[in-house]
This record gives structure tokens, C-alpha cells and sequence, in this order.
């Protein structure tokens, strides 16, 4: 789904959701987040349809992802789990200094589509 604006000093907002259309599990492998340049701050949550957390509590963008532009191609937060079919995952993000608009923050998932 599309983001939306973050503002500023603003805790643990639904900031956007990746879902899984498709009638198969995905197993997800990998997790990829890129930032714009002065989010590196700012922390995420990601939680699946339950609210089991994917990644637990709230981390800086900095401790698991890189910026936008930086000079690396492929950085991604080993995981391993299930993604089930139309269900989705949930970005929360906590903006600090900065707000932080759509596009500004980029989760891309990496894995396999399962039976």
C-alpha cells in the first residue's frame, strides 16, 4: 500500500504494509531497508497480520538497513518466515527530528514463493 507523512516526534505509526496477493506462502529470507539521508534515527517495527513481531521492538533505521544512496547493492537483515497467502506485513516506523515523507523509507522483502 502506499505510505503516508510521518510526523515528526511521532511513535510507532502504521507508516505502510507489504502484502503477500497471491494464493501461495512466501518465505521470506531476507529483509532490505533503505532510508533518505538523515532518517538513519528513526525507528522500525515490522509485525505480521498477529502482531507477532518480526522485528523485535523498535531499532534504528541505522542498525539494520542503509541510506538511499549509499554505495551498497545488496544489504539485506537475515530472517526466515512464513509470509501466507493475502496475508501482509505492517512498517511501523517512529520518526525523531525529521519528518519523514512517502518514499522516504523502502522495505523490500527477499525469498521464495512456497506451496
Amino acid at each position: 500500500k502506499n505510505g503516508k507523512a510521518i510526523d515528526i516526534d511521532t511513535s510507532n505509526v502504521l507508516a505502510f504494509s507489504i502484502k503477500n496477493p497471491r494464493d501461495e506462502n512466501f518465505r521470506v529470507l531476507g529483509i532490505q531497508l533503505r532510508y533518505a539521508d538523515g532518517l538513519s534515527d528513526c525507528l522500525i517495527s515490522i509485525k505480521d497480520n498477529n502482531q507477532k513481531s518480526i522485528i523485535e521492538g523498535n531499532v534504528q533505521f541505522s542498525q539494520i538497513g542503509n541510506r538511499t544512496n549509499a554505495d551498497i547493492t545488496r544489504d539485506e537483515l537475515p530472517v526466515n518466515f512464513l509470509l501466507l497467502n493475502k496475508k501482509e506485513l505492517m512498517i511501523f516506523v517512529t520518526s525523531n527530528k525529521q519528518k519523514i515523507e512517502p518514499g522516504q523509507v523502502n522495505v523490500t522483502l527477499f525469498g521464495k514463493m512456497e506451496p
